[in-house]
């Protein structure tokens, strides 16, 4: 595959060719623009405009839609982990571990330390009336780098049946069917998801180029309740999902439990969840080679509201590697060594309930691995590491809106914010056998501290925000050499990011462009896994007979400023061209979606992971895949 290198400051032809695009979609769009909307709509996105806080966007759900299509028009970028059911979050150079991801104020936190089983793309988008994506620390539950927190919908007292059939071919096989039954204030629905894995444009299989023996088909099954009373509701969930493959890694998800539970009552949420999660290799082919598992345990409880929050995470992972020409060289990890994390936050805000211009929570957690015996390993790297460690994450944010006009508007904001490391950067252990480096979390890592500065502008459909980013003592991948032996573990890294968003949108066109930019300010060098520029057009026709056209239109420019410490690539610049036929009338709706139309070769250069089973491989998305989907109710 040939790359085409873009300069983004300069002004080459595919950049001229997005801007004409994008000018003559912007003509087409201010012929129906409506006269000083602040909603905006097309089938993909629905923006509120002038109400929204400085970096956050909230989005209600539509019919029919996805995770991917609610988040495509945002600076969240959601990342392919294997198959479309394993998915995870980057933002303003921020990434997985940095990012909360809740339901109703409930945390969900995955058992697989590279994030196999994140829940951000297996929610069911039917029960979800609204997505609040935060960049931020001005919410109660921000991680270092923001939350996205899905709200459900609450079952009402009319009588109906609804649901959502999905199948997809060409370069993607999948099959996906929701159905809901749903009558005075009970709702109870079940989803069955399957697929086999993914080609790439050129026809090549998980087979022909990651070293599997066999491609077993990934099933899901999901059970789900939910009961709404006048003062709060009750729900309760159960999910099996088998054989998610993961080339990334050198082990696939070969089953993973997901049991969860919650009750509200007057604003206050008590939950409990719960993920068992198994991985090994025994589909590839190095299987024969060396015999790798891992099996793990998440298991969170917790009480929320608006004004606080308290919960407990267990975590627990064992890990065994064999190899298979010496078992005797077989090595037990205790991966997560039972590591309770507990932690309690309030918050409070001064101005407009809905907007405050200034934000400030506070909270303590206390995290503790409770395996003695791992203390010596830690102590190998960090002499002073203890197996107890106690951080004080909390946010302040201010922030102004003038509105300088009846069309214009202007927006500055000033945050310092702090959160625990991960679990995963603190308590991890990998002792692995021959000369590989053993990969061992560090405890003594400070609380990093980040300060962000915004601005941003909105003026009719246009809105511009700037951004700004130093994170003190930022977990970072090292690599240290202790007595002639190896190791990876994690160092505080002090750190720049910054970037900018561009929008427009019309009542039928949207249109942005989205850059990034990070490095560590020790050396100067580049910061690992940040997001190239990214621009878009996507636009959709008037409706003629209850049916329209959809376009949408990517370009992703090459991302030459990579962490070559960390064996990060550069990545080539990639198109990609999606198109669909909806026809929606009354209570039905029938999408055709044609994705990636012209077959591009391309892969995204935030899927590119690094983590104690790397397979330290590239891996392509699908080629053109032709997708319908029905979505009904009656």
């Amino acid at each position: 595959m040939k790359h085409i290198a873009i300069n983004p400051l300069g002004v080459p032809g595919n950049w001229l060719c997005f801007f004409l695009l994008a000018t003559c979609l912007a003509v087409a769009g201010l012929a129906f623009a409506e006269d000083e909307a602040t909603v905006a709509k097309t089938d993909t996105l629905v923006v509120v405009g002038i109400q929204e806080a400085m970096g956050e966007y909230n989005r209600p759900v539509n019919e029919g839609d996805m995770i991917a299509q609610v988040l495509k028009n945002s600076p969240f970028a959601l990342i392919r982990r294997g198959s479309g059911w394993a998915s995870d979050l980057y933002s303003d150079g921020f990434k997985r571990n940095d990012i909360t991801v809740t339901v109703d104020g409930e945390r969900f936190c995955t058992a697989c330390p590279n994030r196999m089983d994140t829940k951000v793309a297996q929610v069911e988008m039917m029960d979800i009336e609204r997505v609040n994506m935060s960049r931020t620390s001005a919410v109660l539950q921000s991680g270092l780098g923001g939350q996205i927190d899905f709200r459900r919908r609450q079952p009402g007292e009319e009588t109906m049946v609804y649901g959502q059939v999905m199948g997809a071919f060409d370069h993607t096989e999948e099959f996906d069917g929701s159905l809901s039954v749903e009558g005075k204030r009970f709702r109870f629905g079940g989803r069955y998801r399957t697929g086999e894995a993914y080609t790439n444009a050129n026809g090549e299989t998980y087979e022909d180029k990651y070293g599997y023996s066999s491609m077993p088909a990934s099933e899901i099954y999901e059970l789900r309740g939910h009961k709404a009373f006048d003062d709060g509701d009750i729900v309760a969930t159960y999910e099996n999902t088998k054989d998610v493959l993961f080339p990334y890694l050198l082990m696939d998800e070969r089953t993973n439990d997901h049991y969860q539970a919650s009750g509200s009552y007057k604003g206050h949420r008590l939950y409990f969840n719960r993920n068992e999660h198994f991985m090994d290799n025994e589909v590839r082919d190095s299987f024969a080679m060396t015999d790798m598992a891992t099996d793990a345990t998440n298991t969170m409880f917790g009480l929320v509201s608006e004004k606080y929050e308290v919960y407990a995470r267990n975590w627990d992972a064992d890990n065994r590697i064999t190899p298979q020409a010496n078992p005797a060289m077989e090595k037990n990890n205790h991966m997560l060594p039972d590591v309770w994390r507990i932690g309690a936050s309030v918050q409070h805000g001064l101005g407009e309930k809905d907007n405050p211009w200034l934000f400030m929570r506070v909270g303590v957690a206390q995290t503790k691995a409770n395996d003695d015996t791992q203390l010596d390993l830690y102590q190998t790297l960090e002499s002073d590491a203890e197996l107890t460690k106690w951080s004080i994450p909390f946010g302040v944010t201010a922030s102004h809106l003038m509105d300088l006009s009846d069309s214009f508007l202007l927006g500055i904001s000033a945050e310092v914010s702090s959160d625990a490391p991960s679990i995963e950067q603190q308590y991890i252990s990998v002792d692995k056998p021959g000369t590989k480096p053993d990969w061992v979390g560090n405890p003594t890592l400070n609380d990093p501290v980040r300060a962000t500065a915004r601005a941003a502008m909105q003026m009719n459909a246009l809105k511009l925000e700037v951004f700004a980013t130093h994170v003190w003592s930022y977990p970072y991948l090292a690599k240290r050499a202790i007595e002639g032996a190896m190791y990876q573990t994690y160092e505080g890294v002090d750190a720049i990011m910054a970037g900018a968003n561009l929008f427009a949108t019309w009542k039928l066109v949207d249109a942005g462009l989205i850059w990034n930019w990070g490095e560590k300010t020790e050396d100067n060098s580049a910061l690992a896994e940040i997001q190239p520029v990214n621009v878009f057009v996507a636009g959709q026709s008037p409706s003629f007979h209850n049916f329209h056209i959809t376009a949408r239109y990517q370009h992703a420019a090459v991302q030459n400023r990579v962490d070559l410490t960390q064996n990060e690539d550069t990545t080539g610049s990639w198109n990609t061209l999606d198109m669909g036929l909806v026809w929606k009338m009354e209570d039905w709706r029938v999408a055709f979606d044609a994705e990636n139309l012209t077959n591009s070769l391309y892969t995204q250069h935030l899927s590119y992971q690094r983590n104690p089973f790397a397979s330290g491989v590239r891996v392509d998305e699908p080629g053109r895949t032709y997708r319908v989907t029905a979505t009904f109710k009656f």
